[in-house]
């Protein structure tokens, strides 16, 4: 198992975060102590991202969330409640499919069930093409800002450095693993059970409103929370909302 990198705060019962694309444990850091009054709140960096160890070149999503399983028996978590914001919900429903007896619920939070689309798929390879001949940087100093629908948000220059400072073999391997994903919908219908938190922004042009509303019709008894001034980083933009939101769905666990 590769090394995972993580914070902890506070006791209680367990809840995990989990970043998204080019994104590190940081984008948690404002919800993490707040969470942590009366919970146990981890953030670790997905492998290869952060201070993670990465799994390899080319690796795909189910073997990420093999790492994170293997992490959370590690560290000796009973049940928690896995949240991941895009990527990361990618890979919450990977640990579901895996093994859903492990989790006590997941979160997607701005995150789909569906696979890519065909023009998505072709924009991940351009994605992979650009990096196999650019720097980092130049591609994150646009990413990064496209995520957000507020502009000046003051999250936006750190988020950009971080993002920088990110391994371009993790990127072009998460790009390609996000690519080659399966649709999940058949797996909720069929296999999944968990209680499933679905968080979604009115100005996210990544996972459009419409397909979060859309994914609800698949899970047994969700909980769905609309964001009304955020892009694809509810965290930071509806910072109070995003709270409310997950406390809401675990009291009601």
């Amino acid at each position: 198992m590769s090394l995972i990198s993580f914070e902890s705060a506070g006791s209680g019962s367990p809840i995990v975060l989990l970043h998204g694309y080019i994104e590190t444990r940081y984008i948690w850091h404002r919800l993490r102590p707040r969470l942590a009054s009366n919970l146990q709140v981890l953030t670790p960096d997905l492998p290869g991202f952060g201070e993670s160890e990465s799994l390899g070149n080319s690796f795909s999503l189910t073997e990420v969330a093999s790492a994170m399983l293997e992490w959370i028996q590690t560290v000796g978590l009973h049940r928690p409640i896995v949240i991941g914001h895009s990527l990361g919900g990618y890979v919450a429903q990977e640990m579901a499919l895996l093994n859903q007896d492990m989790l006590g619920g997941i979160g997607l939070f701005h995150s789909t069930m569906f696979a890519d689309s065909e023009e998505k798929q072709v924009n991940r390879n351009r994605v992979i093409e650009f990096l196999s001949k650019n720097p980092v940087e130049t591609f994150t100093n646009t990413f990064v800002p496209g995520l957000f629908h507020q502009k000046e948000h003051e999250e936006i220059p750190k988020l950009k450095k971080l993002a920088a400072g990110q391994q371009a073999s993790a990127i072009i391997s998460y790009a390609a693993a996000m690519r080659d994903r399966p649709d999940y919908s058949t797996q909720w219908l069929a296999q999944i059970t968990l209680p499933t938190l679905v968080i979604a922004g009115t100005h996210d042009t990544v996972i459009p409103l419409e397909i979060s509303q859309k994914m609800t019709h698949f899970i047994k008894n969700p909980s769905f929370c609309v964001l009304p001034e955020s892009g694809h980083m509810g965290f930071f933009e509806n910072e109070e909302e995003s709270l409310e939101a997950i406390k809401l769905f675990l009291y009601a666990l």
